[in-house]
This record gives structure tokens, C-alpha cells and sequence, in this order.
């Protein structure tokens, strides 16, 4: 998950736009965050959210190894809130080690 300040960085929002994503599971978390200063940085978890995105463990690491397409993916991945902050967690690509 530390590729998401990056990923999103030119995704646009207003000033203090908070984006959660939890992926479930065994292996799972919560990880938030924030734009500021026209940037996107991790934020300490809230629960204002404007977009919170729910991912099944299991499908995690699929879709951020493309394993799974963002196709596959809308059909497993809860966004709630504004959609439009949700649109960019379905082509993160994280490397794993």
C-alpha cells in the first residue's frame, strides 16, 4: 500500500479529500489518505471519508499484480462515497517482495 500517495498524485480533489481503503482478510489493514497541499500523503485513519474502498484480501494482491483486470476487479471491490476517488485503486500495480 505504499504505492497509493503516488498512484493517486494526479488524481485532482479539494483540499482535505480523504480516500480509506480496506482490504479484508487475514493479511489485510486500513490504510488513509489525504489531500493536501495538492498532494496526496498517508493520513492517520478517520472516519470522514469522501470515497472508502473495501477489497477482499484474497483479490488484493491479484489486482495489484495484475492478475486480476479492473474489469474482474469492479465486480469484487466495494467503493462507497465518491466514486471518482475509487477509479484509481483499479490499476494500482504494487510490486511484492
Amino acid at each position: 500500500m505504499q504505492a497509493l500517495p503516488h498512484h493517486y498524485r494526479s488524481t485532482p480533489a479539494p483540499e482535505g479529500t480523504v480516500v480509506r481503503v480496506h482490504i479484508t482478510g487475514e493479511a489485510g489493514g486500513q490504510w488513509s489518505i489525504i489531500h493536501k497541499h495538492d498532494a496526496w500523503k498517508f493520513t492517520e485513519p478517520t472516519e470522514a471519508v469522501d470515497c472508502n474502498i473495501t477489497i477482499p484480501g484474497d483479490d488484493a494482491w491479484k489486482l495489484f499484480t495484475k492478475g486480476l483486470s479492473p474489469t474482474e476487479a469492479e465486480s469484487v471491490i466495494q467503493v462507497n462515497g465518491h466514486a471518482e476517488f475509487g477509479k484509481p485503486i483499479f490499476t494500482m500495480l504494487a510490486v511484492m517482495a
